[in-house]
């Protein structure tokens, strides 16, 4: 399906199958998908700002240069999703499964991870967060240097 640039501000989308749908450049402002299978879809440059995503799949989705300011996020499975420069300003992730997630490129100092299951995440070096991680191995890529945290 390709829904690319709709307007879905504080669309109700509660349990919608929306699984390897295109939704570059949507605006998901507010939008309620809680519980819906975004598994596979590209949501790359999407504006999820304030959007409620509580247990949403996001398996393998791409949401690189997506802004989740606000955004709540917890209990959702993003495993093996590319988030490159994602924005996640003060948005709730307990319980978020990021195992095999890319993060690159993510600023998440100001973001709570405590419940986050990080198992095998893939984070930049220039934006971790100040908590205590377990031991990562560095990996070296065409770009930067990367921190791959082993798995669980």
């Amino acid at each position: 399906m390709d829904l690319r640039s709709f307007d879905l501000h504080e669309a109700d989308l509660t349990e919608a199958n929306l699984q390897g749908t295109d939704l570059r450049g949507a605006d998901l402002r507010g939008a309620d998908l809680r519980g819906a299978n975004l598994s596979g879809a590209n949501m790359s440059g999407v504006n999820l700002s304030g959007a409620h995503l509580r247990w949403a799949d996001l398996r393998n989705a791409r949401l690189c240069y997506a802004d989740l300011t606000r955004a709540d996020l917890s209990h959702a499975d993003l495993r093996g999703a590319f988030l490159e420069g994602m924005h996640l300003l003060n948005g709730h992730f307990d319980g978020a499964n990021f195992s095999g997630a890319d993060l690159s490129n993510v600023d998440l100092s100001k973001t709570n991870l405590h419940t986050a299951k990080l198992a095998g995440a893939i984070f930049g070096t220039e934006h971790l967060p100040d908590e205590p991680r377990p031991p990562a191995k560095e990996r070296k890529s065409e770009r930067d240097a990367t921190l791959v945290y082993p798995a669980a």
